[in-house]
């Protein structure tokens, strides 16, 4: 039988204590500063204009603007495009970087891109503190890094405690020679509206990872593909402690290798209570260990199929994932909430592959490790001492 993710979920959680009781701060404060497209907004800079290298302290007359409200941590985003990663001391390099707690409102279509072959760090939107996305505008996140040298990491949205996605429409896209990850958070994400599609390509993809803490979901839509760059490389849709759905939709897909591409790992619990849950990937949609509740309640159906399209999908009423003593039966695609309609339906029907290959449990302790060392070492860069 398959055990693999279990033994990664022991040591990530293990390593993840020790390193957090040494580096965890208490709650940052509110930012005061946030460097944006290489210029810094603070209490006295407030504006940056659209294409603009310096700041001003009047609102823009017309065109694209960034204004810093620093009374209240609040970046306005309105008809920005971004396309310089701050290279500054002391500052992680990234296209907008705060020094603390920070509020996004996003007004009009947002773009922030960027492309290098340096084998560095490299970061969207990225605060030291808490980082909170609102508004009813648009952000595109399109960043690429192309070197494979073991430090390169191409994270597209990141925060030193939780990230919370209260609105606006998020469309990430994210290709990393080497590790990637979409949304980062070191403590737990949220999402309560707005719509969020996020796609990344790496050696070792992470679409969605949620540090030490769980996921909730009480609205909007979240869609997050991870793909594994080669056959041979690491996909996972979603990692975090524990995932909640009240309400909303939210997918975690991971594609690209079909014996190392997981929809979800999770270290505790799966609880629906409301709103749509979908779990795809090429090996598993999820580890095995973890448990589901309320796996058997009549009011929140769930349905699971051996094909990661979602084809030959069958009710799963049990509590248990389909297996016996000797091998595991690969479920590929699972699902949380209704049966979906000819609208909602994967639109591949391909069979399933063929059963992934067992695979050492030192192989998969060293993915474990690598990922959560990478992930740990991405929130040293939002929390510093201060």
């Amino acid at each position: 039988m398959i055990r693999w993710m279990k033994t990664i979920t022991a040591a990530a959680l293990t390593l993840a204590a020790l390193c957090f009781a040494v580096t965890a701060l208490a709650d940052m404060p509110p930012a005061t500063q946030v460097y944006i497209d290489g210029v810094l907004l603070d209490g006295q800079a407030l504006y940056l204009a659209s294409g603009s290298d310096a700041a001003v302290q009047t609102k823009p007359a017309d065109g694209g603007y960034a204004h810093f409200d620093s009374a209240t941590a609040t970046l306005t985003l309105h008809g920005m495009t971004l396309h310089t990663a701050a290279n500054v001391p002391g500052v992680p390099q990234s296209l907008i970087y705060a020094d603390g707690s920070l509020t996004v409102a996003l007004e009009g279509d947002n773009t922030l891109r960027y492309t290098t072959n340096a084998g560095a760090a490299l970061l969207g939107i990225a605060a030291k503190g808490a980082l909170t996305l609102a508004g009813s505008g648009t952000l595109t996140v399109s960043m690429n890094s192309f070197n494979e040298a073991a430090g390169n990491t191409v994270t597209a949205v990141s925060a030193g405690e939780s990230l919370l996605v209260q609105g606006g429409n998020v469309a990430v896209a994210i290709t990393s020679g080497q590790t990637g990850f979409g949304l980062h958070a070191a403590e737990g994400i949220a999402v309560s509206g707005g719509d969020v599609q996020v796609t990344v390509q790496a050696k070792l993809a992470h679409a969605v990872y949620a540090g030490s803490g769980d996921v909730t979901i009480t609205g909007g839509n979240l869609m997050a593909e991870a793909k594994a760059a080669g056959e041979a490389d690491v996909a996972t849709g979603l990692n975090a402690a524990q995932i909640t759905l009240a309400g909303g939709q939210a997918t975690f897909q991971a594609t690209g290798a079909p014996e190392h591409s997981l929809g979800a790992s999770i270290g505790g619990t799966i609880t629906v209570t409301g709103g749509r849950l979908r779990l795809i990937g090429e090996t598993r949609a999820v580890n095995e260990e973890m448990t589901a509740a309320p796996i058997t309640d009549t009011l929140i159906p769930v349905y699971c199929a051996e094909a990661a399209s979602g084809a030959g999908m069958q009710p799963w009423t049990d509590g248990l994932m389909p297996e016996t003593d000797d091998e595991a039966v690969s479920v590929r695609f699972l699902q949380f909430g209704d049966y979906p309609t000819a609208e909602t339906a994967p639109v591949e029907a391909a069979p399933a592959a063929d059963a992934p290959k067992e695979r050492s449990a030192g192989f998969w302790v060293g993915v474990g490790l690598l990922s959560l060392i990478v992930g740990v070492m991405l929130g040293g860069y939002t929390r510093k001492k201060r």
